[in-house]
């Protein structure tokens, strides 16, 4: 649970206008998972598998981006640091641990990462992409997949050198593309099946960036299970790896708009918000209503969906997000990842998840071996209103004669999920604290409340000495960079004879 902490300054000057509760904050976004959570991968704070979407942490919490890895999850917040939780076996969380019983149940934030744009989760491995053009990786280092060292892992996030000028990353099972603003494709990590992209290479894997020979320029990037794919400014897309070898297989399309690459099997997003699927089938993760496999180019029309402006292609499972904010889904179903509350073990047509709206963004998990990924899992980012709190005082004003006690209570009152703890500060205004001046003594019962148990008792005691008079104190709270003020006015009767 993060801590809010907030500071009551009493203070002798003029009152400070009360600030109005906050309205919901249309671009406040929030993470909700659902599916496999053997490992905490959902961040709920629990192991237990989901069949509908629950919160990610607490609602404080804002995230804008999220990725699911293989039981384990990545998420970039809108102050640009990036937070992870799930399995914790290769350091993929990156907070500097790594081991069997070093999961987190709850999001975590990862080291040394600010000012960050993106994030892409692989198969026990993850990417961040910063600000300024650098790309940096951490989790397990499986034939390369970090990109910057040849140990066998490292939990915490390194630069990868080489790479300056990035605008785009995607990680898959083992290997990861980076692209430049200039359109070229940079990879590194597993080349067994040629998904690097390097002409006449006969490595089977990469341990540093290499360059891509590519159709430049290039607009947007995925990497698969062992294939990657590419789109280019005019609309048409290329494919290497997974059969094709280290050959380019260009598409006769020209009106792609977004792909997502699962471990066997693509999604394409092209217009009029028409998705396309092509790969194997095996758990109807293309939603053709069938379980054959589909190789035409530019992939067989996914039925009942328009206006999609979102793919996302994982390990046998598919999901996208529509312009009304919906999530439909299809596809494998063995742990309840396509979120529509069934335990039926797959469907092949798409289904809407169960009480979502408001969606921006969906992460069908990374492509893995079914083996490794040990219960799949999604993520989604959706608009929700803001959580927030309100600081009210009981009474607002008060009585008392010198040297005697009056009490007042403070108390925060939670909305929209808001659940952090309050620390509470007194202090009287500093301009009064002169040597000599009568003082008004403050104590305060309870330090720190909560919002499921808010009230704090503060106790004012005027010294004998204090000049009679009405005292204007001001309570001030503040988090996540929003204050609340309440006026409590004192007034100190004249010394009774």
């Amino acid at each position: 649970m993060r801590t809010l902490v907030v500071v009551l300054c009493l203070m002798f000057i003029p009152l400070v206008p009360l600030a109005a509760p906050a309205a919901a904050d249309d671009n406040w976004t929030h993470a909700a998972a659902w599916g496999g959570n053997l490992f905490g991968q959902l961040g709920d704070g629990t192991k237990d598998r989901r069949y509908t979407a629950v919160p990610v942490g607490d609602a404080e919490l804002r995230f804008v981006k999220a990725s699911a890895g293989s039981n384990s999850s990545v998420a970039l917040a809108a102050d640009g640091t990036v937070w992870t939780w799930g399995d914790n076996r290769e350091g993929q969380l990156g907070n500097g641990e790594s081991g069997l019983f070093k999961g987190k149940l709850l999001p975590v934030r990862a080291l040394g990462l600010t000012d960050v744009i993106d994030v892409a989760a692989g198969d026990q491995f993850a990417l961040a992409l910063r600000r300024d053009g650098t790309v940096w990786s951490w989790g397990v280092n499986i034939v390369g997949s970090l990109g910057r060292t040849l140990s066998d892992k490292d939990p915490v996030p390194g630069p990868i050198p080489g790479l300056t000028g990035v605008t785009a990353i995607s990680a898959g099972w083992a290997h990861g593309l980076a692209l430049r603003a200039n359109g070229e494709i940079w990879a590194w990590g597993n080349n067994s099946h040629n998904q690097l992209g390097i002409p006449n290479s006969h490595a089977v894997w990469e341990a540093f960036p290499v360059k891509t020979w590519s159709y430049e320029p290039v607009v947007a990037i995925a990497a698969g299970g062992q294939f990657s794919a590419a789109v280019h400014a005019d609309g048409s897309m290329e494919e290497w790896g997974r059969g094709l070898g280290a050959q380019h297989y260009p598409w006769n399309v020209n009106d792609v708009r977004a792909i997502s690459a699962g471990w066997d099997h693509m999604l394409i997003l092209r217009s009029g918000g028409r998705v396309f699927a092509t790969g194997e089938n095996d758990e109807g993760q293309l939603g053709l209503g069938d379980l054959l496999p589909d190789g035409v180019p530019g992939g067989g029309y996914v039925p009942w969906l328009e206006n999609v402006v979102k793919v996302s292609a994982g390990t046998e499972v598919s999901a996208v997000v529509r312009a009304d904010g919906t999530v439909w889904t299809w596809g494998r179903n063995d742990t309840g990842q396509l979120g529509d509350g069934s335990q039926v073990p797959r469907r092949l047509l798409p289904v809407r998840v169960s009480g979502l709206t408001g969606a921006t963004d969906v992460s069908a998990g990374a492509p893995a071996l079914s083996n490794t990924n040990i219960g799949g899992h999604m993520l989604r980012i959706r608009q929700v209103p803001k959580p927030d709190f309100s600081l009210s005082l009981s009474p607002g004003a008060g009585t008392v004669d010198p040297g005697n006690p009056f009490v007042f209570h403070a108390e925060v009152t939670a909305t929209h999920g808001f659940g952090a703890e309050v620390a509470l500060n007194v202090q009287l205004d500093p301009e009064k604290e002169t040597a000599g001046t009568p003082r008004i003594a403050l104590s305060i019962d309870r330090p720190v409340v909560r919002p499921d148990d808010p009230d704090a008792a503060i106790t004012l005691v005027p010294a004998a000495e204090v000049p009679p008079g009405v005292y204007t104190l001001t309570v001030t709270a503040t988090s996540l960079g929003v204050t609340r003020t309440a006026p409590f006015q004192l007034t100190v009767n004249i010394p009774s004879e």
